[in-house]
């Protein structure tokens, strides 16, 4: 129980002779049974020599890095800065485009995940329906992102 009256789980323990403490959550929002499972997930960490502060931060950092560094995302970031002086018309069109022929395909995955074949599957997927054109100024859209410059 803390001073301001907050009632938290905590695990002291020692990982290469610093004293350590990790968070569980706070009571009533976890209960006993989930803190005691915390508890043994961390001991089983320690005993093989990972630090359970450090593998938790690790998790939080992926999970927020995952929901911002996916295609659509930085796609949609790249459209916001080059998109700028343009023609409301030629916004349109190109997010029109991703949203419809990118997006559905590739949009939910992190930009590291995406390779060229994934971009070329996209791009004979629009050819497939007879829409060459299209295809061409996708792939020219996705080339001049960001997204693609970083992969």
């Amino acid at each position: 129980m803390h001073p301001n009256g907050g009632k938290y789980w905590r695990l002291k323990y020692r990982y290469k002779g610093k004293e350590k403490t990790l968070a569980l959550g706070t009571f009533p929002e976890v209960t006993q049974a989930e803190a005691r499972d915390g508890r043994n997930e961390a001991r089983r960490m320690l005993a093989k020599g990972i630090d359970p502060s450090a593998a938790k931060k690790q998790g939080s950092l992926s999970a927020k890095e995952s929901s911002t560094n996916n295609f659509e995302a930085i796609a949609r970031e790249w459209m916001v800065k080059h998109l700028a002086g343009r023609s409301p018309g030629h916004k349109e069109t190109v997010v029109d485009r991703l949203e419809k022929n990118v997006f559905p395909w590739i949009g939910d995955r992190s930009i590291r995940d995406i390779t060229a074949s994934d971009l070329l599957q996209v791009v004979q997927r629009i050819e497939s329906r007879g829409a060459q054109e299209t295809a061409r100024r996708v792939l020219g859209i996705c080339g001049l992102s960001a997204p693609l410059n970083c992969c």
